[in-house]
């Protein structure tokens, strides 16, 4: 009887042994299942965001296409703006020049295209001369004349000769003057001497009415001007 009572005892033990394993069992099993469902969560959103970053790499790069496109739209149209401009100018440049051009006489085009032939080098001792040398001055011969030498050559000489030799003009000055000496020393003593109005008048300088440019002009008591009073007021003065 004892050992019937321990083995039931043994049983029932064995048996909530058996329910908490299976209770731990279904514990760990809804663990798992949970843990599972959280990744298979986490592995959709995953998926979500990959899909999200993918859609918007795409609509990057579609904007940097038309960005780009734009770009080159925009150089496009700098540049044909620039070549219009210089199309511009050129045909301002073009009009001037052909109003400044229009008075002129426009030559054939022959003759502009004409070819021209290569330059000569010059030999060595021509190297330093210039392309145009002046030439050199001659000198004008003298005309001869059908007469004998000896009638044309001495009246030249005696010119040249007269030319060459001015002091001999002095000396006729210094007889002149000679003469005129002796001729004054001749005459009477009471007769004043030439030319003595200049350096010695016979007025008496207080007289004369202006005798040098320094000293002051002095009047005559009939050669004053008469008195002029002061005007009155109302009164016109006479400019007589």
């Amino acid at each position: 009887m004892e050992e019937v009572a321990r083995q039931a005892s043994e049983a029932s033990r064995n048996a909530t042994a058996a329910g908490q394993a299976s209770e731990q069992a279904q514990t760990s099993a809804g663990q798992a299942s949970e843990s599972a469902t959280a990744a298979v969560n986490a592995a959709g959103a995953a998926e979500a965001s990959a899909t999200q970053a993918a859609s918007s790499a795409a609509s990057a790069e579609s904007s940097a296409g038309t960005a780009t496109t734009k770009a080159g739209e925009a150089s496009a149209s700098a540049a044909s703006a620039d070549t219009a401009r210089t199309a511009a100018a050129a045909s301002a440049a073009a009009a001037k020049t052909s109003e400044a051009n229009a008075d002129a006489p426009v030559l054939p085009p022959a003759i502009q295209l004409l070819p021209q032939p290569p330059a000569r080098r010059r030999r060595r001792h021509q190297q330093s001369a210039p392309e145009h040398p002046k030439p050199p001055r001659r000198r004008q011969k003298r005309r001869r004349l059908p007469v004998p030498v000896m009638q044309v050559r001495q009246p030249l000489r005696r010119q040249r000769r007269k030319r060459r030799q001015p002091h001999r003009q002095p000396q006729r000055k210094h007889l002149r003057q000679m003469q005129q000496r002796q001729q004054v020393q001749q005459r009477p003593a009471q007769q004043p001497p030439r030319h003595q109005h200049r350096r010695h008048p016979l007025t008496p300088p207080h007289l004369i009415p202006a005798h040098h440019w320094r000293r002051k002009a002095v009047l005559l008591p009939e050669q004053q001007p008469p008195e002029q009073k002061m005007p009155q007021n109302g009164q016109k003065i006479s400019r007589t």
